[in-house]
């Protein structure tokens, strides 16, 4: 048997489970639907991000609505508690009803922690220099477990220069490593890594106003194939050498000739990227929002080992087809030591 129960109960009821998923039904003895609650409050964040970063672009979409859907689990189970009656079977006394709020609490707030801290995390670029792999607006999904150091990777790390920022840029070369730039493109231990033009063409900016006009190329490096862009007009073609500490990488732009990266920090100097300051690898855009107004379908849940070219050099995708089906083999893509 059930009642309705007085209003001072429900508003209760509500507002309990508003700040601590399922405490609401615990307290009007529903406790096995506020068990169930908590559950997937805790447990449906960590769970779907973990079947984005093992699933990848061919399972976003439900993982990413179970995610969502676990991050608003307060606000939902507190409009569940109005649907509810209260039972007529002796209730919680209140003594545990705190035991259950500060539980929950603690474990609602624990997981999302977890899983961005060990997980999952999410970056929004906000400058070029990773054009035309990012785009000015791309929201990324980071895999946090993905922290060792392989030419041709992205990564995101703490800023060298300043920790509290978080940069992303594509690994070039490790430890021991000999590099240099010649021409715009990189020579590591006197080996220049291979590439392929794709086409001249202007790329947006996309954070100011005006394009950038250069060449697109199709790099590959350590087995990885990815877009490059060079800008014949800048005169900073040649630079180096440098020599990679051990446990550490050198990384570089996308976008060469307008990255601020291992190139150009400490005054010009250089420097490279610890491996501990590695945050993860970054392998999805989850969302993609023209800072100029618009949102850019084609490019929600693109894997970032897809290549894909901006609007404007469209016409040049027969040359990019024609260049990753003559990719050579990963053991003529890697630098001699």
């Amino acid at each position: 048997m059930a009642k309705k129960g007085t209003p001072g109960q429900r508003v209760a009821a509500f507002f309990l489970s508003f700040f601590a998923i399922g405490t609401g039904q615990f307290f009007l003895g529903h406790t096995r639907r506020g068990l169930a609650w908590l559950a997937f409050g805790v447990l449906g964040v960590p769970l779907a991000a973990a079947a984005i970063v093992i699933g990848g672009s061919g399972v976003i979409l439900l993982p990413m609505l179970v995610f969502v859907a676990a991050a608003l689990a307060r606000p939902l189970s507190a409009f569940d508690t109005l649907t509810l009656t209260v039972t007529e079977e002796p209730r919680p006394r209140i003594t545990w009803v705190a035991l259950a709020f500060v539980g929950s609490l603690g474990l609602t707030v624990a997981a999302p922690v977890f899983t961005r801290v060990f997980v999952l995390e999410s970056f929004k670029l906000p400058a070029g220099s990773m054009l035309p792999t990012l785009r000015v607006g791309d929201h990324i999904l980071v895999d946090k477990r993905s922290v060792s150091l392989h030419r041709g990777k992205l990564i995101v790390f703490e800023f060298p220069e300043n920790r509290a920022q978080d940069f992303v840029k594509r690994i070039v070369a490790v430890g021991g490593d000999r590099l240099e730039i010649r021409d715009h493109h990189p020579w590591i231990n006197g080996w220049e890594v291979p590439h392929c033009l794709v086409g001249h063409g202007s790329m947006p900016k996309g954070d100011a106003p005006g394009d950038w006009v250069g060449d697109m190329f199709v790099e590959y490096l350590d087995g990885a194939a990815y877009l490059t862009f060079v800008d014949p007009s800048e005169q900073a073609g040649s630079a180096g050498p440098w020599t990679v500490a051990p446990g550490e990488a050198f990384v570089l732009g996308d976008n060469r000739d307008h990255s601020y990266d291992s190139r150009k920090w400490f005054g010009g100097r250089g420097a490279g990227v610890r491996a501990n300051s590695v945050r993860g690898e970054p392998f999805l855009v989850w969302l993609s929002v023209d800072p100029k107004g618009g949102y850019d379908a084609e490019r929600t849940g693109l894997a970032l080992t897809k290549l894909q070219l901006p609007p404007s050099l469209a016409s040049l995708q027969p040359a990019l087809e024609h260049c990753l089906s003559t990719q050579p083999p990963r053991e003529a893509t890697v630098p001699p030591r």
